[in-house]
């Protein structure tokens, strides 16, 4: 398993324990040039194991659920 990979596993894993300062430290540590790709590869494997556990009606809301927050943050200017 590459570099990228490892990182982006300890990240999904650090985010599902709830542990911010642990996925803060983790991407710090990736190169800048990196951290995309590394982001990217937490983020689809985060999906993969929603997907994998849970109902396709649990994803489906989920996914409406993460769009109208995003929505809201838009009008808000804010961040979700």
């Amino acid at each position: 398993m590459n570099q990228d990979l490892r990182t982006a596993a300890l990240l999904t894993a650090a985010a599902l324990r709830d542990d911010e300062e642990s996925v803060r430290m983790l991407a710090a540590r990736v190169p800048p040039d990196r951290l995309e790709e590394t982001v990217c590869a937490a983020v689809t494997s985060m999906a993969a194991l929603l997907r994998l556990y849970l109902s396709v009606e649990m994803v489906q809301h989920a996914i409406v659920r993460t769009q109208r927050l995003a929505h809201q943050a838009a009008q808000e200017g804010t961040t979700p």
